[in-house]
């Protein structure tokens, strides 16, 4: 998973009081000052020429003494970390960044591992007796580990004269039974894909149906 970096390079500034310099600080990160809502954004601070520093913000953990952090924003539009610097010849600083809080994009369901909101997916009855829904996030470059955060907990079937309510993400012993009875050119669908969400995480948008039509 990418980090943020806090690489602090300090600059005069101003002076405040008579031994506490607030200087002006160059701060690069992988992610351009950005930080994604209900998810555990991992950042690393370096403080150059420091004898001790302390980081705090809402949402912020520390991870390890090697300047791990790890930064959970909730509501707003802005997270903001506060450091409060001591360096080795015993000026203080202060530095505070702020970072602009997005949700994660939409995330959506594939079945078979393909993701297509609008086509009409032409399978085998061993195809459909087999299917996997799973469920991704397009183009977002944080490997969230969704396997374990976000699983499909139910969805339905949707026969010419019958609907079952299936949990898990594949088709149960009932379902497959009635899939066999299927004639060539019937259309059925998967609706109502539901997903776990332990972690609370803010997401876009809803699933689509899979339109899905019998080969043989």
């Amino acid at each position: 998973m990418p980090k943020l970096y806090l690489l602090l390079l300090f600059l005069p500034f101003s002076i405040f009081g008579q031994d506490t310099v607030v200087k002006k600080s160059f701060i690069t990160n992988t992610r351009a000052n950005i930080v994604y809502r209900g998810i555990q954004n991992p950042i690393n601070i370096v403080v150059p020429d420091a004898k001790h520093f302390s980081a705090s913000g809402l949402g912020l953990e520390k991870k390890s003494e090697n300047g791990d952090y790890i930064l959970t924003p909730g509501v707003g539009k802005e997270a903001k970390i506060l450091l409060e610097i001591i360096l080795k010849d015993g000026s203080k600083l202060q530095e505070e960044q702020t970072f602009k809080i997005l949700n994660i994009p939409q995330i959506t369901a594939k079945l078979n591992g393909e993701n297509c909101s609008k086509c009409i997916f032409e399978f085998s009855k061993k195809e459909i007796e087999t299917a996997v829904i799973e469920i991704e996030i397009p183009g977002f470059i944080y490997d969230l580990n969704l396997d374990s955060i976000l699983k499909v907990e139910s969805f339905e079937l949707i026969l010419p004269k019958k609907k079952i309510q299936i949990l898990g993400n594949k088709l149960n012993k009932t379902a497959i039974a009635e899939i066999k009875k299927l004639k060539k050119g019937t259309t059925i669908y998967i609706s109502n894909v539901r997903q776990s969400n332990p972690l609370n995480i803010c997401f876009a948008g809803s699933f689509n149906d899979f339109k899905i039509i019998s080969t043989d």
